[in-house]
């Protein structure tokens, strides 16, 4: 099952020529990219506790907004299962 993190927001034609999509290097897209607001029925904004979590694989989502998102926060993978592998 893919994440809603794991998508960028935009379609396919779009994601091609997409100054954010940089193949074979980490580049997600700002918070003023106009195709990553989310309307998704799990989006909230984080707690304050949440966002102190330092295990949350912040490298993880195609989108910053993400980053202060509870939803990603809570199912994002973790940095310490991503080191014992």
């Amino acid at each position: 099952m893919a994440y809603c993190w794991q998508s960028r927001g935009c379609d396919e034609e779009i994601w091609s020529r997409c100054p954010h999509n940089v193949p074979g290097k980490y580049s997600p897209c700002p918070i003023d990219c106009c195709f990553t607001s989310c309307d998704k029925p799990q989006h909230r904004q984080a707690t304050v506790m949440e966002m102190l979590d330092s295990d949350a694989d912040l490298n993880a989502p195609q989108k910053e907004q993400c980053r202060s998102c509870g939803f990603f926060l809570s199912t994002a993978p973790r940095i310490s299962e991503t080191v014992s592998e």
